[in-house]
Order: C-alpha cells, then structure tokens, then sequence
C-alpha cells in the first residue's frame, strides 16, 4: 500500500528510475545464473570425454582378451598335435581360427567408428560455448537513453539471457542423457570382459598342465 501511495504521486520518469534498480538486479542474477550452468556445462562436458576415453580402453581390453583366446586356441591345437595322432587329425578337419574372437573384433572396429563420430560432434559444441558471448551486464553508469528506453533495453537483454539459460539447460539434460547410456554400456562391456578373463585363466591352468604332462612324459 506504501509503494502504491509513493509511486501513485510520482512522475512517469521517477517511475522508471525505481524498475530499472529491480530489472538491473534481475539482468545481473541471470547473467550469474547463466555462468554458473555454462561451468557447470563445461564440466560435464569434460566428464563426457573422460568417459568416452574410458571405453575405449575397454575396448582395447576386448581386444586384448580376444587375442588371449586366439592364442590359447592356437596353443592347445598344438599341445593336442603332440599329445597324440588322433589330435593331429583332429586339428586337420577342425578350423584354426577363433571365428567368435573375429566377429568381436569387427563389431569393436564398428564400434570404434561410431565413438569417433560422437566424440568429434562433442568437440565442435565445446569449441563454442552457447551463451558466453550473450551473458550481457546493464552497466547503470552508461543509460541507453531516457530511462524508458533503458528499462525495456534491459528487460530485452533479460529475456535473451534467459533464452540462453534455457539451452544450456536443454544441454545440460542431452549430457547427463548421454553420461547415464554410456554408463550403462561400458558395465555390460566391463561384466562380459570380467567373464572372458575368468574364462581364460582355467583354460591356461589346463594348458599348463598338459605342457608339462608332456614334457615329464
């Protein structure tokens, strides 16, 4: 009621002087607020490249596993040749490739193609941050004319400010989108990778064991 009194007995241009205190406050917190999702967003961002470089040493992992079976494979055609004839002839009507380990490899290769594609669509984005050259601060020192004139300059300034804060936040979801399918992926890769080396170490144990079998024979 104070405000409405005071305000009721004031010229238009007194008016104006007083909203613009409360728009330049508003235009300063919303320039703060746009900083903080642009760091926040440059973060995630970072988190999103550390993650894609985490699974391609996953991947590198697969690989290294996929030869381990192929040389095990390899190894106990051979322990089986020297063992006796029948493994000889067995060797001869079976196929000496790991047939699984190579389409493993093709889908990895695939694979490998496709995180290069997203993790240079993620480079550009990051070259130019949305909003960093539109975080704009009303400097009360300097009016834009009137004070009319400087309160609806500044009420567009906020209304662009606040455009931009809606896509930052628009990239901030599509990140943590991303973060939670990349999560996902690299624990099925990682649990599939922690069977292939259990799975291994039994075979070398066997293998170990026929060798010297055969070497104390």
């Amino acid at each position: 009621m104070f405000v409405n009194n005071k305000m009721s007995t004031q010229e238009p241009d007194e008016i104006y002087v007083e909203v613009n205190k409360f728009a330049k406050e508003s235009i300063s917190s919303a320039s703060r607020a746009l900083r903080l999702i642009e760091l926040t967003r440059e973060i995630g961002s970072g988190t999103m490249t550390k993650l894609k470089d985490q699974g391609r040493k996953i991947t590198h992992m697969q690989g290294d596993m996929d030869t381990v079976h192929n040389n095990m494979k390899q190894s106990e055609r051979k322990i089986r040749a020297i063992e006796s004839i029948g493994g000889t002839v067995a060797n001869s009507v079976t196929h000496s490739s790991n047939e699984p380990s190579k389409t493993r490899a093709k889908q990895d290769v695939q694979l490998m193609k496709t995180r290069c594609k997203e993790d240079t669509k993620l480079k550009r984005s990051n070259e130019i941050p949305r909003g960093r050259n539109l975080m704009i601060e009303v400097d009360s020192s300097k009016p834009f004319g009137t004070n009319e004139e400087d309160f609806y300059r500044t009420v567009d300034n906020t209304e662009h400010i606040l455009d931009k804060i809606g896509a930052a936040l628009d990239d901030l979801k599509n990140i943590a989108i991303d973060m939670g399918s990349e999560l996902n992926e690299q624990n099925d890769r990682l649990t599939n990778l922690d069977k292939e080396v259990s799975s291994a170490q039994p075979r070398l144990d066997k293998a170990v064991r026929r060798t010297r079998a055969l070497v104390h024979s």
